[in-house]
């Protein structure tokens, strides 16, 4: 197999904020279901009646960032469940310190649980296809995850851990990216204090040994990726340590991460 390197593609925010936001407007197919489990929180698409929609879905598995909580991600679940996407946010690892080969095991124990259960709203709707996707700590979970088993179709890190440092503890997941052959899309902002680019992301995207694709935000910091309340102030102490300079708005920040990983999802989950 040809594997195919896409080596710093540089994203240019041009234009106003909601100019950006109605270009990438949902196409609304279905509606948002939502199930409690014990270890996630799971959307689905529904139908008129607010019942699980009549096929099958591929399946979305999240792992949130450091002290970071399913619902600093809503602008994902909002954006591509009515598109036709089933997704669920693990809300385990949420202490003080993390070792992320636990993380990792409870994301394959996830995985394994939707593919078998028959109590969930969501039995029989799985198609084949599914995609690993996490942020921050989480983004290096998924790393770990996949090269202890082989789970999923894809891979989507934003901002991802490379090398953990504490109070997270574990697997460097730049040591095991080279047994990992499936595609891979990498987001990272130019602008991150917390997980720099050139520390994690790019040591991940240079160990991969599949088709791999790297996508730099100009002006993007790290929480950025989320809407979270307890992110922005860990950044700005690690940023204290080297200038930041000016960020993006996080508005236009998600937009155009939204952007990127819509038709990368619809070309390996949905052909």
């Amino acid at each position: 197999m040809k594997y195919i390197s896409f080596i710093f593609i540089l994203i240019l925010l041009i234009g106003c904020d909601s100019a950006t936001t109605d270009m990438n407007r949902p196409i609304a197919l279905y509606g948002i279901g939502h199930e409690h489990l014990k270890n996630a929180e799971l959307f689905y698409p529904t139908q008129e009646t607010g019942s699980i929609a009549n096929a099958n879905f591929p399946l979305i598995i999240f792992a949130h960032g450091y002290q970071q909580i399913y619902s600093d991600y809503r602008y994902l679940w909002e954006d591509l469940v009515p598109k036709g996407y089933i997704f669920a946010f693990l809300t385990t690892q949420q202490g003080i310190s993390i070792n992320i080969d636990t993380y990792a095991d409870d994301i394959i124990a996830l995985h394994n649980e939707l593919h078998t259960t028959t109590s969930s709203i969501i039995s029989g709707h799985l198609s084949e296809k599914s995609v690993l996707m996490g942020h921050s700590t989480g983004g290096g979970a998924i790393y770990l995850a996949q090269a202890k088993m082989p789970l999923s179709t894809t891979l989507i890190s934003l901002a991802a851990l490379g090398e953990p440092y504490g109070p997270i503890f574990g697997t460097t997941p730049i040591d095991v990216a080279n047994s990992i052959t499936v595609s891979t899309l990498i987001l990272s902002g130019d602008k991150d204090c917390v997980t720099p680019m050139n520390i994690h992301q790019k040591p991940l995207f240079n160990a991969f040994g599949g088709e791999k694709s790297m996508i730099v935000i100009e002006g993007g910091d790290h929480c950025g990726f989320s809407d979270s309340t307890n992110c922005p102030a860990a950044e700005a102490i690690a940023c204290g340590l080297f200038f930041q300079g000016e960020t993006l708005p996080d508005t236009a920040q998600r937009a155009l991460v939204l952007q990127h990983i819509t038709p990368w999802l619809d070309k390996y989950l949905k052909n």
